[in-house]
């Protein structure tokens, strides 16, 4: 039976229910670590919360009512404050992710309630960054080592993707991460690392074809090893209602291209700068060296609510970021 039926989605099991059974939801495990915190003398407070990113039922300040489907805990510590989140056993002591972090929360304090905010990630923690080497093989397939960091708001969907998850189920995830036509991972390596801000990085091993063709002795080269940043919206023209864009974020991409022996660029896609109130883009390729170009793009997303008059340039910018990173064209140097 489930625990938030009938009475049980509003009385709290009791911390000996949880430690006898091995099992309570987010009102009983909150509950509970009180209750240790308490033996260890260590004061601390149960907070209601509407947890979900998207906080579509944020309280409102003037009008109270029941916004709520979660509860954390909070351990005041002088002129700081422990945020634990009881229920999600992925998530470092001391961290609150997007689904409770930055969000306002009715703290239950021994005087009654106070409406407080939560510590979260600031804009500057939402970062994903790619690194991958490329290298031509003789029967024009391909060979990279990628390098991908998250942290953040990308860590905490990396997490919820691939945490727990069996390897059959890991391998599934590697192989649909990047823009290859046809590839396969060889190998990969997953680390976390703790602190303030959680972060966690993959280095991958991947093979492919498609990404080379030939014409005569030119040899033209698709880099974008990279899934594109952006989804492109459905275009609106009449569009009444603004738009929002929920976080800000940082995506950077750095792609070294190692030249097949004999080959010198030929053509070279044209540099990007793109530049918006709710986004910036820039793309550039150069030649690093005598064997190797490089590829560097700087995608940053600004969380705002935006007039629907800029919705059609919206669209317009996503498309441009997408379709950004043209062909490489290499010729035969007999």
């Amino acid at each position: 039976m489930a625990i938030l039926l009938g009475i049980g989605g509003w009385q709290t099991l009791d911390a000996a229910f949880v430690s006898d059974k091995g099992y309570g939801d987010c009102k009983a495990l909150s509950n509970y670590m009180k209750a240790l915190l308490k033996e260890a003398g260590i004061v601390s407070y149960q907070a209601l919360v509407y947890g979900g990113e998207e906080e579509r039922e944020s309280m409102q300040m003037d009008f109270p009512f029941n916004a709520f489907n979660h509860v954390i805990l909070c351990v005041p510590q002088g002129n700081d404050t422990t945020w634990l989140e009881c229920t999600a056993k992925n998530l470092p002591v001391g961290y609150l992710s997007t689904f409770t972090g930055n969000h306002h929360v009715l703290l239950l304090g021994p005087d009654g309630g106070h409406v407080v905010v939560t510590k979260g990630c600031s804009d500057s923690d939402n970062k994903l960054g790619r690194k991958a080497v490329i290298t031509i093989g003789d029967n024009d397939d391909i060979h990279a080592v990628a390098d991908l960091t998250y942290s953040g708001y990308w860590w905490d969907a990396e997490v919820r993707a691939i945490n727990d998850k069996p390897k059959s189920q890991l391998d599934e995830h590697m192989n649909k991460m990047f823009a290859i036509s046809t590839y396969a991972v060889t190998g990969y390596d997953i680390k976390d690392t703790e602190g303030n801000v959680p972060q966690k990085s993959e280095h991958v091993l991947l093979a492919g074809s498609g990404a080379v063709r030939r014409s005569g002795k030119m040899m033209i080269v698709s880099p974008a090893i990279f899934k594109r940043i952006t989804s492109i919206p459905a275009s609106h023209e009449e569009r009444k209602i603004p738009f929002e864009l929920r976080q800000t974020y940082d995506v950077s991409d750095t792609i070294l291209l190692n030249l097949p022996p004999s080959y010198i660029p030929d053509a070279l896609p044209k540099e990007i700068n793109l530049q918006r109130s709710f986004a910036s883009f820039h793309a550039k390729v150069f030649v690093e060296g005598s064997a190797t170009m490089k590829i560097i793009i700087a995608y940053h997303q600004q969380h705002g609510v935006y007039p629907a008059t800029q919705f059609a340039d919206y669209v317009k910018f996503c498309r441009e970021v997408n379709s950004c990173l043209g062909d490489i064209v290499l010729t035969k140097n007999d």
